[in-house]
């Protein structure tokens, strides 16, 4: 009969994100009655409702059916899809499927949380949490990554390698720490271990302050002096934490006292972080 509609006969299945639908969808002009119409000559075409669509998306025919080759679909696995089969400048009734978009295959890592600031010696206020990401930066369950932190400045405390969680694609790096002094900014770069192909992510720069005060420090260290009269070279008191960085924000109170000789040494008592 006359041609009423275009049907995929078989639809497309196999839907992965970035790779060629595992089913190419063949569709064919059909009568009312779903007969093919081999005397059909148009062209028809495949297009999507969402994402990027590639590969031959309209093929000429001369005998009402046609077989797509190469179609593939980049976009998001959280968005619903279709597929929509039409006979190019007729107005032939069209066909179309629904479908979700699985992940494709582990392109690059992303940063979902980071911190912008730390203390020495203290464990990071926000969790560096890390998300295996496909080309499309869709999660890729099940991946079976390893990733690994490694930092520019200082030393890194605590878990510094973990397997990417399989349902959510993300390794969360718990009760890190930065530690040493402080000389810069740090940065902190994720890697996928063994994976030559997988793209790194950097944080951006973390800026560092002293730890909790654990010490005190004297400059000069020694110094001979006349009974009596006040020191040539005043003593410098400073603050620090356990790596010797000064405690800016330090509010004790320094005493000071002369041992094992006999005497007393007269000082005024200050609160800062250099006394």
């Amino acid at each position: 009969g006359a041609a009423n509609k275009v049907k995929a006969i078989t639809q497309a299945a196999g839907f992965i994100n970035d790779e060629n639908f595992a089913t190419q969808p063949v569709v064919e002009v059909q009568d009312i009655d779903g007969n093919t119409v081999g005397n059909f000559v148009g062209t028809i075409t495949v297009t999507q409702s969402s994402g990027t669509l590639s590969g031959a998306k309209s093929i000429t025919t001369n005998n009402g059916a046609v077989t797509f080759a190469g179609l593939k679909l980049n976009g998001s696995t959280t968005s619903p899809h279709s597929l929509t089969y039409a006979a190019q400048g007729t107005n032939l009734t069209t066909d179309s499927q629904s479908f979700s978009l699985e992940a494709g295959a582990a392109h690059h890592l992303a940063i979902i949380a980071a911190p912008t600031s730390a203390q020495n010696r203290i464990t990071f206020g926000v969790t560096p949490e890390i998300e295996v990401q496909d080309v499309n930066d869709n999660p890729v369950p099940n991946s079976g990554i390893t990733i690994e932190v490694s930092s520019n400045v200082m030393n890194l405390d605590g878990t510094t390698s973990l397997l990417a969680d399989a349902s959510t694609a993300r390794a969360n790096f718990t009760g890190l720490s930065l530690q040493g002094v402080i000389t810069t900014t740090a940065i902190l770069t994720f890697t996928g271990v063994n994976q030559n192909g997988l793209q790194s992510v950097t944080t951006s720069g973390i800026s560092i302050t002293h730890g909790t005060a654990t010490r005190l420090a004297v400059l000069p260290t020694a110094s001979t002096e006349e009974s009596g009269t006040t020191f040539a070279t005043t003593p410098i008191v400073t603050v620090e934490d356990f790596d010797g960085n000064i405690v800016e924000d330090s509010t004790l109170t320094v005493n000071a006292s002369v041992t094992p000789k006999t005497g007393t040494a007269q000082a005024t008592s200050t609160a800062g972080p250099e006394i």
